[in-house]
């Protein structure tokens, strides 16, 4: 029986025409040709479906999300679980958020900046508007929770699915030659939730997949969202940790990897946060996961 693939992720992989309506989209069509993405069939989800011979019946991604939040558009919320029904029950449900969890720190964060991302039903008047500043451990065992309750309701609603998670990765401005990415823009190193993703996959029943063991980066307009190469690297990754293969070999005609020692990511600096520093491109607001060390 083919298989069928759902994707419930943040703008990483959304693509216009191909998310529920009214979910925030990031690669409008505008977008993905300034990214050098051709159509649809040069995302990630794409091209990993393409790789395994199956169909993408629903893409429940949503540009901003968070795992956390008081409600939809966070992943756990029963709309978000619900947007993955498609034509058909998935066979497979691919997994990749966690970024702007990592990126703002806390639901709490999200809301305090009037992000566009903040689910509607927040109480705003329990969040004085504030500018974003540092997470702590307390913030990080919320996104485990979170992360649980959100497996929790990808098992309830689709217990034939095979579910893989996916671990965040580092992303590198286009056009460096060398790594780009912050590893503790707010104090918890992005390796932490990668920890506990992987952690409350396995106690799941799920398949954790550890993109960001290879130890590569991949290419990105801004540091985090991908070009076409930058889409067909993450794909790579995705498929190699999917099918157990310690490198990248016969995925691809043209391997994105070729020259790996090219991609090699590297933590640029010691510090435990990169808030107040200098060289981190924005930790405000407007965040970005790049250090221009």
């Amino acid at each position: 029986m083919a298989r069928t693939f759902a994707v419930l992720g943040d703008s990483i992989s959304t693509f216009e025409g191909y998310n529920p309506h009214g979910f925030a989209v990031y690669y409008s069509l505008e977008r993905a040709r300034e990214a050098g993405l051709a159509g649809v069939e040069d995302t990630w989800w794409s091209l990993v479906a393409a790789y395994f011979g199956a169909t993408v019946t629903a893409n429940g991604s949503y540009s901003g999300s968070m795992v956390a939040g008081a409600g939809f558009p966070a992943a756990w919320s029963a709309e978000r679980i619900e947007s993955l029904q498609g034509s058909a029950s998935p066979s497979d449900i691919l997994v990749f958020m966690g970024t702007n969890d990592y990126g703002w720190g806390s639901a709490r964060a999200q809301a305090q900046a009037r992000s566009s991302a903040t689910p509607p039903c927040t109480d705003l008047s329990h969040y004085p508007a504030k500018t974003a500043g540092s997470a702590g451990e307390q913030e990080l065992k919320e996104f485990e929770q979170a992360y649980g309750v959100m497996l929790d309701g990808l098992a309830a609603v689709y217990p034939q699915a095979t579910v893989w998670c996916m671990t965040l990765i580092p992303g590198r401005v286009t056009g460096h030659h060398s790594p780009t990415f912050a590893w503790n823009l707010r104090g918890i190193p992005m390796q932490f939730y990668n920890e506990a993703i992987k952690s409350i996959a396995t106690g799941h029943g799920c398949k954790a997949l550890d993109l960001c063991s290879y130890g590569l980066d991949y290419e990105a307009l801004d540091g985090t969202h991908p070009t076409a190469l930058g889409m067909k690297q993450i794909a790579a990754l995705v498929i190699a940790a999917m099918e157990q293969k310690p490198g990248f070999a016969g995925i691809f005609a043209n391997n994105p990897y070729q020259n790996a020692s090219q991609w090699i990511s590297k933590h640029l600096c010691p510090e435990r946060s990169c808030l107040n520093c200098p060289h981190a491109k924005g930790t405000g607001n407007t965040w970005y996961c790049v250090c221009e060390k």
